[in-house]
């Protein structure tokens, strides 16, 4: 584990860094209120990024998720995950590609201007309903559970 914050801590930032290597999670910080931004995330055999709160401008590769955030995840960029960025929330502006799923989102949510290409299994996956699905770019679409 790189950086964790458990428990019922809120409002912890973490910020332009970078973190690679074989480890099992970069970033978790259970507590509402966080943020993470600005971070590069290589090589976890885990989670990438987990943070409820802001999730802003960090890039993911190799991990197993990239990024699991409840919050607003924006700016976003995720390659070689078996799950690119798995979310509920507000989910913008993000790019995920060379993963087995791109997006996944748990509805209801706002999901727009999103980029999931070259995903194998589903490019973005909105679970349930309600979610605003609005300008994404993913051919390949679905509401049932890959």
């Amino acid at each position: 584990m790189a950086i964790e914050a458990g428990g019922n801590t809120t409002g912890i930032t973490v910020r332009n860094g970078s973190i690679s290597g074989n480890f099992s999670d970069g970033v978790v910080l259970s507590g509402d209120g966080s943020i993470v931004e600005g971070l590069h995330v290589s090589n976890a055999t885990a989670l990438g990024i987990t943070a409820g709160g802001i999730v802003r401008g960090n890039t993911a590769v190799g991990s197993f998720v990239g990024i699991d955030a409840d919050g607003l995840i924006t700016g976003n960029y995720v390659s070689v995950a078996q799950s690119g960025i798995v979310a509920a929330g507000t989910v913008i502006g993000n790019t995920v590609t060379n993963s087995e799923r791109g997006i996944v989102v748990g509805c209801p949510s706002n999901v727009t201007d999103n980029t999931a290409t070259g995903n194998s299994i589903v490019d973005l996956f909105l679970h349930l309903t309600g979610c605003n699905n609005t300008n994404n770019v993913a051919p390949i679409t679905n509401n049932v559970v890959p």
